[in-house]
């Protein structure tokens, strides 16, 4: 079991604004989801290469944003990153032979008790709320 919980307080994250003309509100929202299973969740990528990145375990869905001024309609809460330097030997531009570190995704997790947590910026009509529906994707 996840505990998911929002910001409610209207002042602090509300502001009216005017895009072509019309009046709309405009909120920031935050998202935090908490682990309290009471089981870890881990997901342990293979050696073959792959293309994953940010496993969802929730998508917040805002169903009456407008999405203008390059604002969100959604708010996803992720796995968080378990990475590994990897250090590595390669010859530079000048012929040097020298190591190098890089950071490498091994897979992700969340542990119990952890969170994870988000932010977004919502325009939605003028007089109304974000509704916001919440799905599990995990």
């Amino acid at each position: 079991m996840f505990c998911f919980s929002e910001r409610k307080s209207e002042t602090d994250n509300k502001e009216s604004v005017t895009i072509g003309g019309k009046n709309f509100d405009r909120y920031k929202v935050s998202a935090t989801l908490i682990n309290n299973s009471g089981k870890s969740y881990n997901i342990r990528l293979n050696s073959a290469p792959q293309v994953v990145s940010n496993i969802e375990l929730v998508e917040l869905n805002c169903i009456n944003a407008t999405g203008a001024k390059l604002t969100s309609k959604k708010l996803k809460l992720n796995l968080k990153p378990q990475t590994v330097n990897v250090t590595y030997w390669s010859y530079t531009k000048d012929g040097k032979y020298q190591s190098f570190v890089i950071p490498v995704v091994t897979g992700y997790y969340l542990d119990t008790g952890e969170s994870v947590n988000d932010e977004a910026i919502l325009i939605v009509p003028q007089g109304e709320t974000p509704d916001v529906s919440v799905r599990k994707t995990m």
